[in-house]
């Protein structure tokens, strides 16, 4: 038997996304249900957002945001990445959507630019 292997790509994972800061920690907590603690709580050092984890033996770094960590909404759960791995993960996604429509048979002829309507939403 002849095997002839395909080409695949990854399919892009889309999250939403915000960047932990000490100004917007409470905003974060509400947002994705999670509690504020301390690491140093007998002086209230050191705060973070600790997340519920819904994925059993997910590491306990995971669920803890401190400043500068960003935490991610997908597939309806939380997941707390470091700036580094971030950054090192995701490219910011341009949210402008290009819609184009033709006309007739669907077929543009070299030149003929009035078939195609251009729409930025």
């Amino acid at each position: 038997m002849d095997i002839t292997p395909q080409r695949f790509v990854r399919k892009p994972l889309y999250v939403e996304g915000v960047q932990v800061s000490a100004e917007n920690m409470v905003e974060v907590a509400a947002w994705c249900g999670g509690t504020i603690r301390h690491a140093a709580e007998e002086v209230k050092k050191n705060p973070y957002i600790k997340l519920e984890s819904a994925v059993r033996g997910q590491p306990s770094r995971q669920t803890m945001a401190f400043p500068k960590d960003w935490v991610l909404s997908y597939n309806g759960g939380f997941k707390v990445y470091t700036q580094m791995a971030f950054a090192k993960t995701f490219d910011p996604v341009d949210d402008r959507r290009f819609e184009i429509e033709m006309t007739g048979s669907g077929k543009i002829s070299e030149g003929d630019s009035s078939d195609v309507l251009h729409r930025v939403r």
